[in-house]
């Protein structure tokens, strides 16, 4: 084994390097999703099984049409869920929550 690789191998016995890890799996640090994030979680799929031969970008497109069209009533539900994932991650931690960004950001 190269020493990259013993470097890597140790490291990641000690819990660093790359997780794989999802929304809500650990990192207080995350970020809550947004209401369109729940939304193109729920539509993207159904929009590219409708059309195949989409690019996915023309995908993002019509989701985002999508949203847009969408009354307040039939954006509740997703704001219901965004909201939620907002409380639950504030209650978590209230580390990094309240940080700025900088420029370099």
């Amino acid at each position: 084994m190269s020493a990259y690789g013993e470097e890597m191998a140790a490291a990641s016995a000690a819990g660093g390097g790359n997780s794989q890890r999802g929304w809500g799996e650990g990192s207080s640090s995350r970020r809550a999703r947004t209401s369109y994030n729940f939304f193109m979680t729920a539509i993207r799929p159904v929009i590219a099984r409708e059309n195949p031969t989409l690019p996915f970008g023309d995908v993002g497109r019509l989701v985002g049409e999508r949203w847009n069209a969408l009354t307040p009533e039939e954006r509740r539900p997703y704001v219901e869920l965004a909201i939620a994932e907002k409380r639950r991650l504030a209650g978590g931690s209230s580390t990094g929550s309240s940080t700025a960004r900088t420029a370099s950001s």
